[in-house]
């Protein structure tokens, strides 16, 4: 018996290799969980969404779009971080996971950076502040001077606590010398069903995600957090052109896989996933829906995390957010 014990052990690394080997090369041989941090509906569940699809129609093999919000991202992500690293479970990684959670909670249960193997940066979207048809403040000018003169009785909805719309009220606020109420949803869906009822007067939202309803007159745009004017809003003015020049900022959005991820897995996902982002189809969907494709990779991606989770840690101690 301790013969046979003895035999088992010695011999199963070199019999185990060759079956791991060929479960990487048949990678994926079964559907994959895409984990998406947020509720159905905004910004990161369209991209998720897409992107799920076009791997789908490259791999002929599901990957199955799963939503699992809460706690700014992170409830997600901390799956995907914890996960088998074969391939089989990703995470679609987004500026609120991974750049706003490690400053917002103080025991956040991974690494943004040392606990996934990032694979791309698939596309960015700028953050737009719009209110409700009939809310009084028709320019971001009258929107600041109501507030000024009513400190804390605006309320302002955005997808979640540690989203990038989070952070990017705050840092509005910062820079305006304001102070309005933050209401965060568990989504964008669910925040602009509200602005939509007048339940919350306004949201910050990625442009992405709030593109149709500012199209067809659902809500109105008071400002874009571009650089520059867009081509597809030529008349929603910028916060620059508002006297707001540090508000600039986009969310972007990629593809991760837990840490550890097989390189042959990790060299399967980056080309095909630079590829997707190469299709004609893909990049008239993503015009449509105010995206920009952005391709990064691994290492690059990696290294441009860690700059954005530097950026908003010091917007976050500057506002003084903590979250639990």
């Amino acid at each position: 018996m301790l013969r046979h014990l003895f035999f088992t052990l010695l011999l199963s690394p070199i019999l185990g290799h060759p079956l791991w080997a060929a479960e990487v090369d048949d990678w994926p041989s079964a559907p994959v969980k895409f984990i998406v941090p947020f509720a159905p509906g905004g910004a990161t569940d369209l991209i998720g969404r897409i992107v799920a699809q076009k791997l789908s129609e490259t791999f002929k093999q599901q990957f199955i779009v799963e939503n699992r919000p809460g706690a700014g991202a992170s409830l997600g992500s901390n799956l995907v971080a914890k996960a088998t690293p074969n391939g089989y479970t990703l995470l679609l990684t987004n500026s609120g996971s991974h750049a706003a959670a490690p400053g917002l909670f103080k025991n956040l249960p991974y690494d943004p950076v040392s606990d996934f193997t990032h694979l791309a940066l698939v596309a960015t979207t700028p953050t737009v502040l719009v209110a409700n048809a009939k809310f009084p403040a028709q320019t971001l000018n009258e929107l600041v001077s109501y507030a000024k003169a009513n400190p804390g009785k605006l309320n302002f909805a955005t997808s979640g606590n540690g989203s990038s719309a989070h952070l990017v009220g705050e840092l509005f606020m910062l820079e305006a010398q304001i102070r309005m109420v933050h209401v965060p949803y568990r989504g964008a869906g669910p925040a602009m069903l509200d602005v939509l009822a007048n339940q919350v007067p306004m949201m910050f939202d990625s442009l992405g995600s709030s593109s149709a309803r500012i199209r067809s007159g659902d809500v109105r745009a008071l400002a874009v957090s571009a650089a520059r004017r867009l081509k597809g809003f030529p008349n929603v003015p910028t916060f620059i052109e508002r006297g707001l020049p540090n508000v600039v900022s986009t969310s972007w959005f990629g593809v991760s896989g837990p840490r550890g991820l097989p390189p042959a897995i990790q060299e399967k996902l980056a080309g095909a996933l630079t590829r997707i982002l190469q299709a004609a189809d893909l990049q008239a969907r993503f015009a449509e829906l105010e995206f920009e494709p952005a391709t990064l990779p691994p290492e690059e991606f990696a290294r441009f995390i860690q700059g954005e989770a530097d950026r908003w840690g010091k917007v976050i101690r500057q506002a003084g957010i903590k979250l639990e």
